[in-house]
């Protein structure tokens, strides 16, 4: 009679075992299939992708490339605005400010230089530095302005913005000066080498550091 009692409640205790052995089973495929995540004695679902591999690569490509384009049109906007305000407060006053040199860095970054060459060339007259930190920040503007003439293919501008970026000689601009030095050279020799190498014919607006002029800064 006790064994009879007793062999039911045994059978029950190994089925609920089992039982409890294939949720373990089945919650460790989930897992491993990246369905489900346990977090201490929390299960967490995760959205089963109604995509394949390739559509999902697809979309994700899509969504870097929409984030680029937004990114891209903010920068663009940036960029026309710093435009606009230089070519205005030049109308008022021709001088070097540090928002050129800022303005030419953003626009090397995203590639924007005819955006820049209108402001580049636009007339600087009478420009005094006033501290070493003036200098530091012509002489990069100088270097800048050499770079993005030279992406435009106006090299002969390009060579005189680097000849006047040598003209400052600080240890803070050291790979700057050894930079313009390496592109001076460059220029030099395609000059030399091509017979096509032409001076730009609109001629630059830039008013250039003679010994009758005294270059100002307006530092902003």
């Amino acid at each position: 009679m006790i064994q009879k009692m007793i062999i039911p409640e045994v059978q029950g205790a190994k089925e609920e075992q089992n039982v409890k052995r294939r949720v373990y089973d089945a919650l460790n495929v989930l897992i491993a299939a990246g369905v489900i995540k346990k977090e201490g004695k929390q299960v967490k679902c995760h959205q089963i992708d109604k995509f394949s591999e390739e559509e999902r690569k697809e979309k994700l490509v899509q969504k870097k490339k929409l984030e680029k384009d937004i990114s891209n049109n903010a920068t663009h906007l940036a960029i026309r605005a710093l435009q606009v305000a230089l070519i205005k407060l030049n109308k008022v006053q021709a001088s070097f400010t540090t928002i050129n040199t800022i303005f030419l860095q953003l626009c090397i970054e995203h590639r924007f230089y005819k955006q820049a060459v209108k402001v580049i060339r636009m007339p600087i007259v009478n420009i005094i530095p006033k501290s070493q930190a003036d200098d530091l920040d012509l002489a990069i503007y100088f270097y800048h302005a050499g770079e993005i003439m030279t992406e435009c293919k106006y090299f002969k501008e390009a060579q005189q913005f680097f000849q006047d970026c040598l003209q400052f000689q600080f240890k803070q601009i050291y790979e700057v000066h050894q930079e313009a030095k390496k592109k001076l050279i460059l220029l030099n020799i395609r000059k030399g080498k091509f017979s096509d190498y032409k001076e730009d014919k609109k001629q630059s607006a830039i008013t250039r550091n003679t010994s009758d002029e005294v270059l100002n800064v307006v530092q902003l």
